[in-house]
């Protein structure tokens, strides 16, 4: 067979024969040209998961695992936010809410409520380890009435990241029926679609916002299938699908009722430019999201750091489940 007369260069050769400048400067030209979006987002993952490794390292190092939190008692007089991370138990992401919901300019103090078994031995045992995890909802129930004794008629609000919104769930269908708090958050929480929210919803003020994404399908759907949810089912996540009105309650009109106090908001490409909410599992905690919808969902205002059309969403997409 005859060669070509202007066969391809080897790449390898080239870059071989190029000054390290000249290398460098291809890079950056070749980088350049992606969509500016998804390099803010490579960039921001890198960070997280950096974050995320060095509390890794942190405990193989014997230097601690759960960082000290500082509440002053002017903060408790306005109000409380439980912050709950997923199975990775520490780490960035309850930080970047925290952070976040200050930034929003949430008054009351913010507490990370680390209930996770701690890497390594913990992940994957603390999405499945249910025993333990309603052990762990108890002890967030009776911090939950311990603050409202104290200090009562301030607003109490839970946030829970992924496998988080177990332990948070559970923790409020404990609390007595004449008691609850004012708000739950789930940011791609690992439960299943058509867990039976009413107990939950009927001890939230304002209700539940859940906030999913449909590109959170390797973790939240595949993944659930295969490891199980946080309440133990083999199914799609509430924080992939969004939640769906349970099957034997299609006709129960006293259950629609109570589901109307939950609000969903579904992940949409214009996240991406306005809050680097890139729809994956690891941008559901992205720090310009939580201070723009959720915080001001959580806040009573969505009018007006939201904007009509975000809250038309909230409203169609709740009247749908």
């Amino acid at each position: 067979m005859p060669k070509s007369p202007n066969p391809s260069p080897d790449p390898r050769a080239v870059a071989a024969s190029m000054p390290a400048d000249n290398i460098v400067a291809g890079a950056l030209e070749k980088s350049a040209r992606l969509p500016p979006a998804f390099v803010r987002h490579f960039r921001a993952s890198v960070r997280s998961q950096k974050r995320l490794w060095a509390v890794l390292l942190d405990r193989l190092t014997g230097r601690g695992f759960f960082p000290t939190q500082v509440i002053t008692a002017e903060d408790l007089k306005e109000g409380m936010t439980f912050i709950l991370p997923g199975i990775e138990a520490s780490g960035p992401y309850p930080e970047f809410i925290r952070d976040a919901l200050s930034a929003a300019g949430m008054a009351g103090a913010k507490e990370i409520f680390y209930w996770g078994m701690p890497m390594p031995e913990g992940y994957l045992p603390n999405l499945m380890w249910l025993k333990r995890n309603k052990s762990k909802a108890a002890e967030l129930c009776s911090r939950i009435m311990a603050y409202q004794d104290s200090y009562p008629g301030r607003p109490v609000h839970i946030v829970a990241n992924s496998g988080g919104a177990g332990p948070a769930i559970f923790a409020i269908e404990m609390l007595p029926p004449e008691r609850c708090v004012e708000s739950l958050v789930l940011l791609g929480g690992a439960v299943s679609d058509q867990y039976d929210l009413r107990p939950v919803l009927r001890r939230t003020r304002r209700g539940v916002l859940n906030c999913h994404s449909q590109r959170d399908g390797g973790i939240l759907g595949l993944g659930t299938l295969i490891f199980g949810t946080a309440d133990r089912s083999h199914s799609w996540s509430c924080g992939f699908k969004g939640f769906r009105l349970p099957e034997h309650l299609a006709d129960d009109e006293a259950a629609i009722a109570d589901y109307s106090k939950l609000f969903q908001l579904a992940w949409h490409r214009g996240l991406i430019d306005e809050c680097d909410h890139f729809g994956f599992h690891d941008f559901s905690t992205a720090p310009e999201f939580v201070r723009k919808y959720v915080a001001a969902w959580m806040m009573g205002r969505p009018e007006s750091a939201v904007g009509g059309a975000d809250r038309a969403r909230f409203q169609s997409e709740s009247a749908a489940v």
